[in-house]
């Protein structure tokens, strides 16, 4: 970059090096004056030509200070010439003060109660299903410009039981069948009878519980944990025994067929750990190929992750940078595959 360049930068991009101790203030301490302004009559120079450490040591700068509802700033007017002997280096302050109901801080607060809101009724609706709920949220801020959205999810506060399932809906009742063959498939087998015997009695139970009557009996019925776990053991055997019949030799069509290539693709998905920790989940149609995480927020630097997808395309960074406010992009070869706001 040339210096006449560096000189445009310079002049208008003065850096905010120290900020005062942020201090509760319920009046505008400086009226007429926008947030992010410079204060008239808060700015000290330099000689022309002094250099940083000179101008950071002299006395003008060593007393600078900025009252309350402010914050230091500096920069470099280098009189848009090739030399720097005549570059004067100075100290001035920039209002920080935010109104209380509309800064940062009370808006955030509001926010966080909106997604506590909806993370209430998740954790409702997750105790009356006996499942896991996922609600969304959002939340706009009172100067009716700036977002925020996301989903939270609740797990029930119960486990749920084999003839609660029996009264969900079909995929309910798929899911809990699935966790009952993943728990019983270290018990021995019963004989193919049994299974089919116990596949009925769980087909009569989904019939009577149209019946809410019906369902509540049955559910007070399944508080023998003896019952349920034989129940349980008796469809692992009937899911076997089925699954062997299946499993028989057959004739297999051949296709001819050479397929289509298919864009990259890829999502991003981040969720912050109770240790503080955040993990950043990326799932792509890339098998051990490179590709790029970067995140962004206003006022701060961007952070780039560069890793590698196993052979199934997927890879998790578990990171201690705050990731809240940020935007995340992941791209492959300049490629943009997805966006991901961090609430």
């Amino acid at each position: 970059m040339s210096r006449l360049t560096t000189q445009v930068l310079t002049v208008f991009s003065a850096m905010l090096i120290s900020l005062l101790p942020e201090v509760a203030i319920a009046s505008d301490p400086f009226p007429g004056i926008a947030t992010g302004q410079e204060i008239p009559g808060t700015r000290v120079s330099g000689a022309p030509g002094q250099s940083q450490s000179a101008f950071e040591n002299s006395a003008p700068a060593l007393a600078h200070t900025c009252p309350a509802g402010s914050g230091r700033g500096a920069g470099v007017d280098l009189n848009f010439t090739t030399t720097q002997s005549d570059d004067v280096r100075y100290y001035y302050c920039v209002k920080t003060w935010s109104d209380p109901e509309t800064g940062e801080a009370a808006e955030r607060a509001r926010e966080q109660a909106a997604r506590d809101g909806v993370q209430g009724q998740a954790q409702t609706r997750a105790n009356e299903l006996g499942i896991q709920v996922c609600l969304p949220w959002e939340y706009t801020w009172r100067n009716g410009v700036t977002k925020a959205s996301g989903g939270v999810c609740a797990m029930p506060n119960t486990p749920q039981t084999a003839a609660a399932a029996a009264t969900a809906d079909a995929a309910k009742a798929k899911a809990t069948a699935d966790a009952a063959k993943a728990t019983a498939d270290a018990k021995a087998a019963a004989d193919a009878k049994a299974a089919a015997d116990a596949a009925k009695a769980v087909a009569d139970a989904a019939k009577a519980t149209a019946d809410a009557k019906a369902a509540a009996d049955a559910a007070k019925a399944t508080a023998d944990a003896k019952a349920v776990a034989d129940a349980a053991k008796a469809a692992v055997d009937a899911a076997k025994a089925s699954s062997a019949q299946s499993n028989r030799p057959s004739a297999v069509p051949t296709v001819e067929d050479d397929g289509e290539e298919i864009e990259p693709e890829g999502s991003l998905q981040v969720k912050r750990q109770s240790d503080g920790r955040y993990l950043i989940s990326v799932k792509t149609n890339l098998s051990l190929d490179d590709v790029r995480v970067v995140a962004i927020k206003k006022k701060f630097k961007a952070i780039r992750w560069n890793v590698t997808t196993d052979a199934g395309g997927r890879v998790v960074i578990r990171t201690k940078r705050a990731l809240s406010g940020y935007t995340l992009t992941l791209t492959y070869e300049n490629e943009v595959l997805d966006v991901f706001k961090v609430a």
